[in-house]
């Protein structure tokens, strides 16, 4: 058996126990209302146990597991789906295949000083590439659990924030656009405050 095999093997008993603890913790913490609760005591374990693997599958945050040297040995599904990849594009690859070849060298940097500290954090913004051949731009939180003896992995969380930088990259540009023009602008809310007024706005007017 190949070590990618084991590793592959090691990951799915990984989020399986991942799912017993969050449903141990949620089961202690708080009554099982929500999912509805079923009669028996097993299939109300078997129904949290579902509820919690429904979360990791549909959860808009990415949760990547890599070993020392970047090797990717778990995606969830949320990653797969909004990159447009299948998993065997993406298992067993080098996750620089698909960061942009300017944002490499920073990561890698942080990837060789990381895996040196146990429990070393680290939080950055990269492009990662979909399968479309677009560049995504990416939050990204990484943690080396190498050393962990349940994880034996760095784990990464990702949100992909292209959509809001876009926005605030077209704020700032409709911002100076106004601030631009020779004529008078305001802005206000459904109750005629004010929330905006432009230089033009503010010379003519005194304030």
């Amino acid at each position: 058996m190949s070590t990618f095999e084991i590793n592959m093997s090691f990951v799915k008993s990984l989020t399986k126990q991942l799912i017993d603890r969050l449903f141990a913790f949620r089961t202690k913490r708080f009554p099982i209302s929500s999912p509805p609760k079923p009669t028996g005591g097993t299939e109300d374990s078997e129904s949290g146990k579902e509820f919690f693997q429904t979360l990791i599958e549909n959860a808009s945050d990415f949760i990547t597991i890599l070993d020392g040297f970047g090797t990717i040995l778990y995606e969830s599904p949320s990653v797969m789906r909004s990159m447009g990849y299948a998993e065997e594009d993406l298992l067993g690859k080098n996750v620089f295949q698909f960061l942009h070849p300017e944002d490499t060298p920073r990561v890698q940097k942080l990837l060789k000083e990381g895996i040196k500290t146990p429990d070393f954090t680290a939080s950055f913004e990269c492009r990662f590439l979909r399968k479309d051949g677009s560049w995504r731009l990416l939050d990204v939180t990484g943690k080396n659990l190498l050393s962990h003896s349940t994880v034996r992995g760095i784990v990464v969380n990702s949100r992909d924030i292209t959509e809001r930088r876009r926005a605030e990259r077209e704020k700032k540009m409709f911002a100076y656009a106004l601030q631009s023009i020779s004529e008078c602008v305001s802005v206000t809310d459904m109750e005629d405050n004010i929330l905006f007024v432009n230089k033009a706005f503010s010379k003519t007017y005194g304030y």
